[in-house]
Formats: structure tokens, sequence, C-alpha cells
């Protein structure tokens, strides 16, 4: 919302069309041309065919209901392999590397009950049951879509990511994408 608001104080009769969803299918949007830039983590960017420009830093954490059982004790990395999640499709960057963060501890991956490319449909189906996620940190507090959710505090499963616009590369920058860029 800020940059759009940004965008328009700039160039007030600009018209956007704001498309949402999951990482995977974004880039093949813009890859295909139906997309003039994405704003999204650049860990799922190939450098090689995109441009890339950073905006700010982001952190994805695990998340349960506030009121989850594994919070009832101490707990590790292992501790979240008992328990159910709702994630996004093995496609998706994050997703990609929360399944590689267990297997680098030699652990297994994620047991996923509920698989979904909805980013606001996540927390709101982890709140009231024990299933766990992976969501921006950005969506926890009060007033945010997961402000009744928990992180998980573990550095290991903590992911450290850039967010960032992206075009493709040598393609027509349309008008719009200028005042981003």
């Amino acid at each position: 919302p800020s940059l759009v608001s940004l965008l328009l104080e700039t160039a007030p009769d600009l018209t956007l069309e704001l498309v949402t969803g999951q990482n995977d299918m974004l880039l093949n949007a813009l890859r295909t041309g139906q997309l003039d830039f994405l704003i999204c983590p650049l860990s799922a960017v190939d450098v090689a065919q995109f441009d890339t420009f950073a905006l700010l830093q982001d952190e994805v954490v695990v998340v349960a209901s506030a009121d989850h059982a594994l919070f009832e004790r101490p707990f590790t990395m292992a501790d979240l392999c008992k328990w159910r999640w709702v994630l996004a499709a093995p496609t998706v960057a994050t997703r990609r590397w929360l399944d590689n963060a267990f297997f680098n501890q030699q652990l297994d991956t994620p047991q996923i009950q509920i698989q979904t490319n909805s980013i606001n449909m996540m927390p709101r189906l982890i709140a009231h049951t024990p299933l766990l996620s992976f969501i921006s940190r950005h969506n926890l507090g009060a007033g945010k879509i997961g402000a009744t959710l928990r992180e998980v505090p573990l550095a290991s499963t903590t992911m450290k990511r850039s967010f960032g616009v992206v075009m493709r590369r040598e393609a027509y920058i349309s008008p719009p994408t200028t005042y981003v860029i």
C-alpha cells in the first residue's frame, strides 16, 4: 500500500492492475509478459533472466495458534515434525526454503495437512487448530491477518529474505514501471 500511495502521488492519472499470488505463478506471468513487474522475494528469482531492485528486508517464521500445545514446554526443531502444517505448494520459494531447513537438520520435512496458494487464508486456517504454518513476521501483531498467531521462535526456521522489484531483462519498460524503479 505505501508503494501504491507513492506511485499515485507521483502519477495521479496512473491506472494499476494489482495481481496477488504465490511467487511461482507470478514469475511465470512475468516471464510470459502478462505482468510488467513484480514485487516479491528476490530469493525466488532467476537473476540470469530478470533484473532485480531490492526494496526491503523481511523474515518468514513458523507460527501457531496463540494457545498451541507446542508452547507448553521448551521445544526444538525436531518437535515441529510432530505437528501437521498449512503450507504453500513445493514450487513456492518459502516452502522450498523450509523443506531444505528440515532436510539440512536430517529431519523429516513438514507433514502437510492443507496446501494452499492463498497467503491470506493461511493464518485463518491455523488460528483455531493445532496446525503450524510459515508466514512473514510482518503479518503478526495487532490489526494484522496473523494477530491471533504466535511465532515459534527458532533461529533454524527463520528465513531472512529481501523483497524487491523484478522485471524481465531487456524487455519494454512500461510507464508505471519507470515510477517503481
